[in-house]
């Protein structure tokens, strides 16, 4: 006898709602049958292709009262889960994933062996964003950062490619190794918390461990570069794979995934980059005291709170115009 869809597994996996014990149940019934795997990347492609707010900036202020709405309705032992119920749950969980607004951009490319398709998911500048895999692995992405994955991930690779800032939360796998591809450098893992930044204009890749153990490696060589233990951070120059290893706090590193952002002992140019990302503005930095040391965390200040609290720790000038700041140590 043909067994039962767990519609119910598949639309709290898609919210991010399962338990560990539930996962396990979901993943062995991918694994029972091909087209239970082929089912479940369909169900979780369509919930992301199908919702028309995937491809709008939104808010959700409230994200815990929307869930539990939801938890109340997959609670109801009465209610049939069929599946258009699963794409509505999912459309909604991914507005739940939203931390203030996205774009999604779904391309396909063909190849000599038939069409292939290719996710590339991007959080525009000003804003950050949530992403649930299909194999239960989280990534968060920060402002201005970019993220691409095959249709096959989850089957026969986990290997994504990053532009920008990321952290992951990543599920334990004993068949396929998990990847990151930052173009100098590759990051290897198996299950882990990290976090990554490799914006296309830094010249150099920082990756914090925040638990488990990572590879850093050389993307043409494979050559080992340094393996991670929690707590430290290695920074790698991308034109010469120079590295340094240093301990950090990489709870810190990440901390704005949990929409804060916290300075320690950070420069003027420091700052200035940081806040661009963070609020969309192009902020220069025309006058910079490399001595002046900021240490502040930013909540849900507007960008005038931080620059009049900036001015009241070292003296500054500032100007706006528009989307460009300016900035000037006195």
């Amino acid at each position: 006898m043909k067994e039962e869809v767990p519609y119910e597994l598949i639309a709290k996996f898609l919210a991010g709602e399962c338990s560990p014990q539930e996962q396990l149940q979901l993943r062995e019934w991918q694994a029972a049958d091909v087209q239970n795997s082929r089912m479940m990347q369909e169900l979780t492609d369509e919930w992301q292709l199908t919702d028309k707010r995937w491809r709008e900036p939104l808010v959700y202020p409230d994200r815990e009262r929307v869930w539990n709405g939801i938890s109340e309705r997959i609670a109801d032992s009465k209610r049939k889960y069929t599946r258009r119920f699963v794409l509505t749950v999912g459309a909604v969980a991914a507005s739940l994933l939203l931390l203030l607004g996205i774009s999604l951009n779904y391309l396909l490319k063909p190849d000599k062996g038939g069409a292939v398709v290719y996710s590339s998911v991007y959080s525009p500048v000003g804003t950050k964003m949530q992403l649930l895999l299909n194999d239960g692995t989280r990534v968060w992405l920060n402002s201005g950062s970019k993220l691409d994955y095959s249709r096959n991930y989850g089957h026969t690779d986990r290997m994504l490619k990053l532009t920008g800032e990321a952290f992951f939360d990543v599920v334990k796998s004993v068949k396929l190794k998990f990847v990151v591809q930052t173009g100098a450098v590759n990051i290897v893992v198996h299950g882990t918390a990290f976090n990554v930044r490799a914006y296309e204009a830094d010249p150099n890749v920082a990756v914090s461990l925040v638990r488990g153990s990572v590879e850093v490696a050389a993307a043409e060589s494979k050559e080992s570069l340094v393996m991670l233990v929690p707590g430290e951070r290695v920074v790698v120059n991308k034109s010469n794979l120079n590295h340094a290893v240093a301990k950090c706090d990489a709870g810190l590193d990440a901390i704005w995934r949990m929409d804060r952002l916290k300075f320690e002992d950070a420069t003027i140019t420091e700052v200035a980059e940081r806040l661009s990302k963070w609020y969309g503005v192009n902020i220069v930095v025309t006058n910079s005291n490399r001595f002046q040391k900021y240490w502040f965390t930013v909540k849900d200040e507007s960008l005038i709170e931080i620059l009049s609290s900036m001015n009241r720790l070292h003296p500054i000038e500032y100007t706006i115009d528009g989307n460009r700041v300016e900035i000037k140590s006195k």
